[in-house]
């Protein structure tokens, strides 16, 4: 087993020529580059588990006739750059179980899923203190009588610490248009196979090791959040799906949350410096998914109530178009070469830039410290906190219930980014029963939002349509309130009764 560190890119074939002639490249080019030929044929069960399992399994045949196929197994944590990587000389048709160890089961029997004709031409760059691999990628793809060609770039680690990767894709970026991606070849040979669009990502809960310290968790955990991050903006550049914007924003959210949770830790000018810089993307994001959810949560289920759907249809239209414009908008600064420089940053922030230094020499925090330790005194004042805000949950008013909500989301957010340091399904039993409180609450800040955007339209449109729309949703959505405030109080108690494991 080897472990590979790779960031892959996306460039347009037009900036190619641009590439190669980047100071960068010139500058730290070792030597001449090298252009390979390889066939792969993709292999995976017929229930498709190792896909499922985040593994990647193909032969691999060298244009070399004299050089030995390989199998080549890799498995992705979905949360690093880093991955563990098995090959082995497989000289049959057929991949066969390798003549070692593997932490999950190897498939009994494969099928062939799709082949891919790769060209690479890598060109070797290094400085003192790291060595990369720059590798151009083509990928002539065929899967089920279908074909595709992918182009990709990535930067594979071969001496160094990974925070060099992003240091050096931060430099091509100055000049050339490239966006980090968060689909693999084998996601998109999924979806070519089965004709479906790639799809949005929800958040993974981060692996973190049983014994790991403070400063690991805490870059695992970004790691984690950046990972989803990514993917969804890849998505949206790729789908435009809405819920990608949903999800990028949910990202980000976590991450400020992890950034509140730790700061003694983080403390430093640059963790400012992307703070403010998170914002200026979450100001594009959050207009479309705040309309978005307006639509499906307040005017839609309201449909019904208009038997004769022209002063719905008409009242909606205003949003749906409003909605559409957000996205724009939206889509247009996530595809700015500003929103590059975020992610690029933020990995390489992730991996201690700016701040790990700074905390060993100088404090608060420990950044040594056991991070189950650390979970512990996080949990439990996150959740007096929360109990403290739900006092009387049903006597508090709209902005007392509106704080509830938030604290119920920080909270639910430290359990999954600590659950994998407890055994067993406690945690995740305890984020559940916190996430159906958050949704139910979410639903009745959504409802007192909502007054006041219906009022605001109706009176922009001055039409007694409009006004008789706007009246009849709010009045609806207000007669629904007593049952949402019932199931909150329910869902309450019943997270509450679960135990504080974290105390055990």
């Amino acid at each position: 087993m080897s472990t590979e560190t790779r960031l892959t890119l996306r460039l347009d074939d037009a900036a190619l020529d641009r590439l190669r002639r980047h100071p960068a490249v010139q500058r730290y080019r070792l030597r001449r580059a090298q252009t390979l030929r390889e066939h792969l044929i993709f292999f995976d069960s017929a229930d498709h588990r190792l896909y499922r399992d985040d593994a990647m399994l193909a032969l691999v045949r060298p244009a070399t006739k004299s050089a030995v196929p390989v199998a080549r197994l890799q498995q992705h944590g979905g949360d690093s750059w880093s991955n563990p990587v098995w090959q082995w000389a497989c000289p049959g048709e057929t991949p066969v179980a390798p003549p070692f160890h593997l932490p999950f089961p190897f498939p009994a029997t494969l099928n062939a899923e799709f082949t891919a004709d790769r060209q690479v031409t890598v060109i070797h760059l290094g400085a003192d203190a790291w060595e990369i691999d720059l590798a151009i990628d083509r990928h002539d793809l065929a899967c089920g009588g279908r074909t595709a060609v992918f182009d990709e770039l990535s930067l594979q680690l071969k001496r160094g610490e990974p925070a060099s990767l992003f240091r050096l894709a931060a430099e091509l970026a100055e000049g050339l248009p490239l966006r980090v991606a968060g689909y693999r070849l084998i996601d998109r040979a999924h979806a070519l196979r089965t004709g479906k669009a790639l799809a949005p990502r929800k958040a993974l809960a981060p692996s973190l090791a049983a014994d790991c310290t403070v400063a690991q968790a805490f870059s695992t955990i970004a790691h984690s959040c950046l990972a989803q991050l990514v993917v969804n903006q890849e998505c949206l550049t790729l789908t435009g799906d809405p819920e990608a914007i949903h999800q990028m924003r949910v990202a980000l959210r976590r991450l400020r949350s992890a950034m509140a949770v730790f700061a003694p830790l983080i403390a430093s000018p640059q963790t400012d410096r992307l703070r403010a810089e998170m914002r200026w993307i979450l100001d594009y994001l959050g207009p479309a998914r705040d309309i978005e959810v307006f639509i499906a949560e307040i005017l839609n289920p309201a449909r019904p109530l208009f038997p004769q759907p022209d002063a719905f249809e008409s009242f909606a239209e205003v949003f749906r178009a409003r909605h559409r414009t957000a996205q724009s908008v939206a889509k247009a600064a996530v595809a700015d070469p500003r929103f590059t420089a975020l992610l690029l940053s933020l990995a390489l922030w992730a991996e201690g830039e700016g701040w790990l230094q700074a905390v060993r020499e100088f404090g608060p925090a420990d950044p040594d410290e056991p991070a189950r330790q650390f979970a512990r005194t996080v949990l439990e004042r996150r959740y007096r906190r929360l109990r403290k805000a739900l006092q009387d949950l049903g006597d508090l008013d709209e902005e007392a219930r509106h704080q509830s909500r938030i604290e119920a989301k920080k909270f639910r957010y430290c359990l999954e980014f600590f659950s994998s340091l407890y055994p067993g399904a406690r945690a995740d039993r305890m984020a559940a029963k916190t996430g159906d409180l958050q949704d139910r609450l979410g639903l009745l800040n959504d409802i007192a939002v909502s007054r006041q955007t219906l009022l605001d339209q109706a009176r922009g449109m001055r039409e007694p349509d409009a006004i008789w729309a706007a009246g009849t949703i709010a009045g609806w959505h207000t007669a629904r309130i007593p049952a949402l405030l019932a199931e909150s109080i329910k869902h309450w108690g019943q997270c509450r009764r679960l135990p504080r494991f974290w105390m055990d």
